[in-house]
């Protein structure tokens, strides 16, 4: 029993290096590059803030995977292939999308760029980085390094650990780049602000039911800044902790 069960497990290893739908080795790569940052990550900080990977590891095809459509366009740039993924602010079911398009935070789009059939960079919405200092924002992105990894729940989690870092908005700086939330609970003496999106659909691709994201915020008791920030798109949770104010003696 236990020589088949290792034969089992050897032969969905080999699986999983030759199908070409097996994203999990090349995320396990990409975190892995994460940690060696400066040598295989170039952070762009001219707006909107991009990363651009030395390297490049995740196919084109493994972004249908991970955010579970297609893009809402695509356009041609030289050699590179650029999809662009634009997600509309909406509330609880069943409103579907907001009725000011002009609102803060109504509209948030995700850029990804492919050569030769790989993601080459990625420019996250202007408005994201907009409420985070990029000093921040930045050592966000290499805490990755860290991320608790959980396949089964579909869950990554890191906290942002460098010293001297400024903090998050406060909840009025939020709503002035994001707008109100969908929707504020409490669960276990947190307040949590959740901001969902509905992904805009490509022309070729409008039957069946909307993709929809969530981002939320995450407020300790009588806190006035968040100290946890979440995403999630296609069940997948990415989940960072934020730098928190030092307590009042």
């Amino acid at each position: 029993m236990r020589r088949f069960r290792f034969v089992a497990l050897a032969a969905l290893a080999l699986t999983c290096f030759v199908a070409s739908g097996c994203v999990y080795l090349r995320l396990l790569t990409l975190r892995d590059q994460f940690k060696d940052f400066d040598n295989q990550v170039e952070v762009i900080r001219d707006p909107p803030l991009a990363l651009r990977f030395k390297h490049p590891v995740l196919l084109e095809e493994d972004l249908d995977s991970l955010i579970g459509s297609a893009p809402t366009a695509t356009a041609t740039n030289g050699p590179a292939t650029v999809r662009v993924y634009t997600f509309l602010h909406i509330g609880l079911p069943p409103e579907n999308e907001p009725t000011d398009l002009d609102a803060p935070g109504a509209t948030l789009s995700l850029t990804a760029t492919i050569v030769k059939d790989k993601l080459t960079s990625i420019a996250f919405p202007p408005a994201v980085f907009n409420a985070l200092d990029p000093r921040l924002a930045e050592a966000g992105l290499r805490s990755l390094a860290r991320a608790e990894v959980d396949t089964v729940a579909r869950t990554a989690t890191a906290t942002v650990v460098a010293q001297e870092l400024p903090l998050p908005p406060d909840r009025a700086a939020l709503q002035r780049i994001f707008g109100l939330p969908s929707f504020a609970d409490l669960k276990d003496g947190q307040e949590r602000w959740v901001y969902r999106y509905r992904l805009v659909p490509p022309a070729e691709n409008a039957q069946g039911k909307p993709l929809i994201a969530a981002m939320a915020f995450v407020f300790k008791p009588n806190a006035g800044h968040p100290f946890r920030f979440a995403v999630q798109i296609n069940g997948l949770w990415l989940s960072l902790g934020l730098p928190e104010a030092a307590a009042s003696k």
